[in-house]
């Protein structure tokens, strides 16, 4: 009895434990790895012309056809390119692109961007249909003019591809029709007829998700942590974010602001408006008030999120961690560079994400220091009157600067020597590579002394140079007199 109750027992036993043990492992993979929800910007229609198609252009071979048309609304991404068209015989492959539009209104330039389709399959049904292509993304900057370029290069006047156009009053105010009988080399514009076409694509700048965080640096105060998405041309990437666009907490209806901070940097990116006790006093926990990312610029590009009752997280400030890392984890998602760390405490911001958080969030490394697995040091700025300390001192360090000063320091820690000398040895040293390089070039000698005296006076003027660095460049002038007058004359 006993060998037959072991005999059915254990393997139950063992069968309950397997399905114990994977149901344990995908939680924990589940906690490890949550899945995200927050979605970077979608695809909309941002140009078009759709109606009035009453006559088709015939495109095959050299013969194109093209459609300018205006960015109007704000600047944004490209990632498919509509037409309405049917085919005649076997035009074969479709493609359509977008171009620069010149000085002229007329296309120029090669593709900025394109996508094919294959002609073969479209109907031939005279009142045609819509086709699309995906284009590698790229960007379209508010205000310019650009180009839908059409043609059915492998077709013939047989195997064409027919593209439905407005012939009698075409409306689009933004472009016209333009024709290219050569493959695009030259084009010919016709304003009063526009084709129908559609561009899609994204826009560039998003709200994606917030959290709003209780008692982050004192009881009752609010941090409304943002996950943000900026990457508005033409301003993108080469000018400061700072410079164009903010972060802001506006009413529910969007008509007040309450607080808002510079929008820290382009990219898909984290940011935090920061309230005090006393500023966020006049709030209602769990309200819909919206968080907006706003340009001031001439289009006033903007995109919001609306609160929800979910994401006011409350006064349990270490839930913060878990919006860190989930955040973290998109941003690797996005740019496919890892962003976090796994640590024998657990998984932290590695060095790029800390860079990336401590610049987006004030004061989080100092708030929640467990969660940066490196030391982000940010530069503190403090306000002093200004005063001519610089002209009366006679110290060195009142001369050069607090910032020159602790570069000097540092730099003198490391080599072991005074600060004031090492800075007097790069003076040195400047004085000397001018000279070299401008006798490299072939100058002249005693030129070279005269032109790179500026090093000396300017050293003098700092009181980096004392009597032996002094005498060292007086050797080094006379060295080069020796040149000049012996040297190289022999």
């Amino acid at each position: 009895m006993t060998k037959k109750l072991t005999r059915w027992f254990l393997p139950s036993l063992m069968v309950k434990a397997q399905r114990i043990l994977v149901i344990g492992l995908l939680a924990i993979l589940l906690l490890a790895f949550p899945l995200s929800v927050n979605a970077l910007p979608s695809s909309q229609t941002w140009e078009s012309y759709t109606s009035g198609d009453d006559a088709d252009y015939e495109a095959y071979g050299a013969i194109w056809y093209a459609q300018t048309f205006t960015v109007t609304d704000e600047s944004h991404s490209v990632k498919q390119v509509r037409i309405k068209a049917y085919r005649e015989g076997l035009p074969s492959t479709v493609t359509i692109s977008i171009r620069a539009v010149g000085g002229s209104n007329l296309p120029t330039g090669d593709d900025i961007t394109s996508g094919t389709f294959d002609g073969d399959g479209m109907t031939t049904d005279t009142a045609g249909a819509w086709y699309g292509v995906t284009v590698t993304e790229d960007s379209l900057d508010y205000g310019t003019q650009y180009a839908v370029v059409i043609r059915a290069e492998a077709g013939d006047a047989t195997n064409s591809l027919h593209i439905k156009y407005d012939g009698t009053a075409g409306t689009y105010a933004g472009g016209s029709e333009c024709t290219s009988s050569n493959s695009g080399i030259s084009w010919t514009v016709d304003t009063d007829d526009d084709v129908l076409f559609e561009v899609q694509g994204c826009p560039l700048i998003e709200i994606t998700q917030v959290d709003v965080f209780s008692g982050y640096m004192e009881e009752n105060d609010l941090l409304f942590a943002v996950q943000y998405f900026n990457t508005y041309t033409p301003y993108y990437p080469n000018a400061d974010s700072k410079y164009y666009f903010t972060m802001q907490l506006r009413s529910a209806d969007g008509t007040t602001v309450i607080g808002q901070t510079v929008c820290p940097d382009w990219g898909y990116k984290p940011a935090g408006i920061y309230l005090s006790a006393d500023m966020a006093s006049g709030l209602d926990d769990g309200a819909a008030y919206r968080i907006y990312i706003y340009g001031d610029l001439a289009e006033t590009p903007l995109d919001y999120y609306t609160l929800t009752s979910a994401d006011w997280r409350g006064d349990d400030i270490t839930l913060l961690d878990g919006w860190i890392l989930n955040t973290a984890r998109d941003m690797s998602s996005y740019y496919g560079v890892d962003m976090t760390t796994y640590t024998p405490t657990g998984e932290k911001l590695n060095e790029q994400g800390s860079v990336i958080f401590a610049l987006g969030i004030l004061g989080l490394q100092y708030v929640r220091p467990s969660m940066f697995d490196s030391v982000v040091y940010t530069p503190d700025y403090t306000p002093e009157e200004w005063s001519n300390v610089y002209e009366e001192s006679a110290v060195w360090s009142d001369v050069v600067g607090t910032n020159a000063t602790e570069a000097l320091t540092q730099a003198g820690t490391m080599l072991g020597a005074n600060p004031r000398d090492v800075g007097g040895v790069l003076v040195v040293a400047a004085y000397l590579i001018v000279c070299l390089v401008i006798i490299g070039m072939g100058g002249d000698a005693i030129g070279a002394a005269i032109l790179s005296s500026v090093f000396i006076l300017g050293g003098s003027w700092l009181h980096l140079l004392d009597i032996a660095l002094i005498a060292v460049i007086a050797g080094i002038a006379v060295l080069l007199l020796v040149y000049r007058f012996f040297w190289k004359t022999a």
